[in-house]
């Protein structure tokens, strides 16, 4: 017996998911890295529900066409700004306000479970990140000082 057509091409398409909050009012605030966006968009494109994402940093940059220090980079301001989170090599996690997600009541429980400084649906979420930023930026150029004084 053979399987239907549609239910052939239904087998081979991702399983639908749904994802609790639209993000794009809130990334537009962050003003994050034009590679920061492609990255996030693809994560969310490989992603199991849940939002665990297992991908190499060499394939993210084959897919999109950049180098592997781009997608790095991308990865450290996306972690900055709490979308995205490395668990190990390979292995990312995207905030739980923007995973994908089986059934809402699923989506509801994860954020339910989440520490209060990831949500972005804090009214001071953009203002944190901003600060978090400015820290990452001074920490950066403590060490590029550090760098270029040894180097005298």
């Amino acid at each position: 017996m053979t399987m239907p057509a549609h239910a052939a091409q239904a087998a081979q398409e991702p399983e639908a998911l749904f994802t609790p909050v639209n993000l794009n009012g809130l990334i537009a605030e962050l003003n994050l890295p034009v590679q920061a966006y492609r990255v996030l968009l693809m994560l969310q494109e490989h992603q199991e529900p849940g939002g665990q994402i297992v991908i190499a940093q060499e394939q993210l940059g084959k897919l999109l066409g950049v180098s592997r220090s781009s997608v790095t980079s991308a990865l450290a301001a996306l972690d900055i700004a709490y979308l995205v989170h490395m668990k190990s090599y390979g292995v990312y996690q995207l905030n739980s306000m923007i995973a994908g997600y089986r059934t809402p009541g699923e989506a509801w429980d994860a954020i339910e479970a989440m520490p209060d400084a990831m949500r972005l649906d804090d009214d001071d979420f953009v203002k944190e990140y901003r600060e978090r930023v400015k820290q990452e930026e001074a920490t950066r150029e403590t060490r590029r000082r550090r760098s270029i004084l040894r180097a005298v």
